[in-house]
Formats: C-alpha cells, structure tokens, sequence
C-alpha cells in the first residue's frame, strides 16, 4: 500500500505534509526511513521535493533527525538522474537535463554553508554542520566515476577567503567524510592548507578538528564504503 503513494503525485505530496506535521521524532525518523528506502522509486520531481523536506529538518532540534536528513540528502542526490538503461539507436542522443546530480549537489552545498540569514545562529550552525552527513551520503552511494566531481566541487569553499567561523566548523567537519584515497594531491594540499590556517587560530576546538583532519589525510586506506565517526 505504501508504493501507491509514489504513484500519484498528490499522495506523495500528502504524505509529504503528513511527515512534515508529525511531532514526534521517532515517527519522523521512520518517515525519513521511508523516503531514504523508497527514493529509487520516485520521479525526479519527487526527489526535488523530498530534498526540500529533508533539508528543512537539518534544523531540527534533535541531532539523531539532522544526521539522519543529511545522510539521505546525500544518498538521494548521487542517485538522482534516472539512468537510461536501453541502448540508443546510432546517432541519437538524450537531450541535456536541466537539473543533474552535480548540480543539485552544488545547490545544497551552498545552502547548508550559505544557509538563510532570518534563521537563528544555532539554526544556521546545525544546518552547516549537516554538510558532513552530506558528504558521507553521497560520496559512499555515488557511481565511482562521478566521485571526483562533487570532490572538486568543493574545494573552492576549502579555499575561499569570506568564511565565517561556522563555515570553517562544517568543512573541518565535512573534510574527514572525504576518503584520502578518492582525492588527487592537489586536492589533499587545498584541505591541508585549509587545516594549517586553523590550527594557528586561538580557538581550540577549531585546533583540535584541524589536527584531526591533517592526521586524517597523513594516513592511508583502501577503497569501498568510508564511514568514520561523526563528531
């Protein structure tokens, strides 16, 4: 009976509103369940809205909610474009989608560093630091030869120079969800840069994530799933 609410987009927005009026967090924590397992289902369309959904509960008061949204934002976005399966006639090509994978990436990127100035600090700083589930969520379900372009896409923000403190909190953060092994070395040295400029900062927790992360890109690994503890 649940598949049929993926069938018409009325019910699937209706039971969108009913996830989004429930109150208490572990039924909301089975609605995000739900969307994370049925996402291979949905339209394109409906994924742009669950992403919607998903990404209002990076502020939610409950920490267990926000790691859990941030993981299937991530996991919804690597698997958003349905692939075309069927092999084309010679000659014939798809026509270019308008919203891809990277660039619903990017969007939600900039909206967890950039996210809505009317919202409180502490708001702002929990939908910030979601960036880490993020990164974990797509990184580990993404196809392997789309990896180095949300890698990539990310390194301007490691070396950009208008970051506020809650900014380099998220990326200290979101840096050790990215394996060593899936970055080239100019990609390790923008991270690594990033990390020696906070670590010479007086604050020491920002010392402490910094030093975290340059051991984290001093080591090596195989590759396959990555899931190091979130802090």
């Amino acid at each position: 009976r649940l598949m049929n609410h993926f069938y018409r987009e009325e019910d699937f927005a209706n039971l969108l509103e009913t996830a989004r009026s429930e109150k208490q967090w572990r039924n909301l924590r089975t609605y995000i369940s739900i969307f994370g397992a049925y996402s291979t289902y949905m339209t394109e369309h409906q994924k742009l809205l669950t992403l919607k959904f998903l990404y209002e509960l990076h502020a939610h008061k409950e920490s267990d909610i926000r790691v859990q949204a941030g993981e299937i934002v991530g996991q919804i976005i690597a698997r958003f474009n349905v692939e075309y399966k069927k092999e084309l006639p010679e000659g014939v090509r798809l026509p270019r989608k308008k919203i891809t994978n990277l660039s619903l990436w990017e969007k939600y990127v900039r909206q967890s560093l950039q996210p809505d100035h009317k919202l409180t600090e502490q708001h702002r700083r929990w939908i910030g630091n979601c960036l880490q589930n993020m990164v974990h969520g797509l990184l580990n379900q993404c196809h392997e030869s789309q990896r180095q372009d949300y890698i990539e896409s990310l390194m301007p923000w490691f070396g950009a120079r208008n970051l506020t403190p809650m900014n380099k909190e998220a990326l200290l953060r979101a840096a050790v969800m990215i394996h060593p092994v899936w970055c080239t070395e100019k990609q390790k040295n923008t991270i690594l840069s990033f990390a020696g400029k906070i670590i010479k900062y007086d604050e020491v927790d920002w010392k402490i994530a910094a030093v975290r992360v340059k051991e984290h890109y001093s080591g090596t690994g195989s590759d396959g799933v990555y899931s190091p503890d979130y802090y």
